[in-house]
């Protein structure tokens, strides 16, 4: 059974993945992520205290997650795409997810909305043959707990400071 937990806040969303394997780090047990390990998950869901991390490039995600949805939306403007606002969680499996958006009125159902941003540097040299497999798991462990999401979209905005391409992988 999955569990919806509303996300009202920062810190009480922070304190509900604390429990789980999160769609953002599953990549890190298979060895595929760039930016955590199985160790460091293992260590921080044993309790070991970690700094929670942060950086210019989270922080570029957060403040243009709204933008990606947005140039999305413009490329495809059938699909209404809202905000999700819930962490999703399996707690038998201990994994757990936080969708950034859902589409509605696409003609294959309901979707899941993972929305990235992208130096294009990076993207040139990392998303040519679709998104990284890191992120690729993550849309597809959120399409797992969203079990209503019929199909998974990554969405990354390429962050240039002469223009923001937008790209759509299903």
């Amino acid at each position: 059974m999955i569990e919806r937990h509303p996300v009202t806040d920062r810190e009480s969303w922070l304190a509900l993945r604390k429990r789980d394997v999160t769609a953002s780090a599953v990549a890190g047990l298979f060895g595929a992520h760039p930016y955590t390990t199985a160790m460091a998950i293992y260590a921080e869901k044993t309790g070991l205290e970690l700094p929670e991390p942060d950086s210019a490039v989270l922080r570029r995600g957060r403040l243009l997650e709204g933008a990606v949805a947005a140039a999305a939306a413009e490329m495809r403007p059938d699909w209404k795409i809202i905000k999700a606002t819930e962490y999703l969680r399996d707690p038998e499996l201990r994994l757990g997810a936080t969708p950034d958006f859902y589409i509605e009125g696409d003609a294959r159902g309901l979707g899941v909305l993972q929305a990235k941003t992208v130096a294009p540097g990076v993207f040139k040299r990392e998303w040519q043959d679709g998104p990284p497999f890191w992120i690729a798991l993550q849309n597809a462990t959120e399409l797992m707990l969203e079990y209503e999401a019929d199909f998974g979209v990554v969405a990354a905005l390429v962050v240039d400071p002469w223009k923001l391409d937008c790209h759509l992988f299903d």
